[in-house]
């Protein structure tokens, strides 16, 4: 007869259940500590200060936002007034050094051929970059579209 231990061990096939990971730990408790910050809460407001300005530059060029603002760190671009395609202007930005992702937006019949661009703030705002900065972007962005 098998007692109560060698019961539990039986019922739970190995490999399927650990326990906490200290690594796991110490991560999420280093996060925390980090959030709490006066720096880490000025770095947030900073990054959705460039993303709003990051919005409002690109809609005086013309361009649609899906949500036709942002309180976030990204933003959702309509592509179509320039005349691309997202995958197309995902290329376009590439090869000029600024990362997005294509992306669907309102109005696209399919997933394989979207009209619009991803973009966030959070890399640009890591490597210092403010709201005169962003609008250096916004004309990089828009120059990149239109050639």
């Amino acid at each position: 007869m098998y007692d109560l231990e060698d019961r539990i061990n039986q019922a739970v096939f190995p490999g399927l259940q650990g326990g906490p990971h200290n690594h796991a730990i110490a991560g999420i408790a280093t996060a925390m500590k980090q959030v709490k910050s006066p720096e880490f809460v000025q770095y947030q407001k900073q990054i959705i200060a460039n993303a709003k300005r990051l919005c409002s530059g690109l809609q005086e060029h013309g361009y649609k936002i899906s949500t036709d603002g942002t309180d976030v760190h990204m933003l959702l671009v309509d592509v179509r007034r320039a005349g691309v395609t997202g995958a197309k202007a995902e290329k376009i930005l590439e090869s000029i050094s600024i990362a997005c992702n294509k992306n669907t937006v309102p109005g696209d019949k399919s997933a394989l051929n979207c009209s619009g661009i991803r973009l966030g703030t959070p890399a640009l705002t890591t490597r210092g970059l403010v709201e005169k900065d962003i609008d250096k972007v916004v004309d990089f962005i828009h120059r990149g579209m239109c050639t």
